[in-house]
């Protein structure tokens, strides 16, 4: 019965970090497109921009599919989704990383 209560009491609080993660990603993924919000391609390690075998701003896009991928996921199978945006979040982490040092 208790285990019953807090699945009812925190039902909506996943609705809406699920709503809310699934949605930025498919804004921010887009946006790697239109360069509305920032000019992602400065975002760039110069050391990763070095090792592409194409343009950067193909790189931003490629990855702009990949966020918006993720945020359809996570808005339909949050439990594989959670996955997926552990996994980007752990490269983003390296990246940030290898170009500080």
């Amino acid at each position: 019965m208790e285990a019953l209560k807090s699945r009812e009491t925190t039902r909506p609080l996943f609705n809406l970090l699920r709503w809310t993660f699934g949605s930025l990603l498919i804004v921010f993924g887009l946006d790697k497109f239109t360069n509305l919000l920032t000019n992602w391609e400065g975002y760039l390690s110069p050391l990763l921009v070095n090792m592409l075998p194409f343009i950067p701003h193909v790189f931003v896009q490629v990855v702009g599919i990949v966020e918006i991928i993720a945020g359809v996921v996570v808005l339909t199978k949050p439990s594989i989704g959670k996955y997926i945006v552990g996994a980007w979040l752990t490269i983003i982490v390296i990246t940030l990383i290898v170009d500080v040092t």
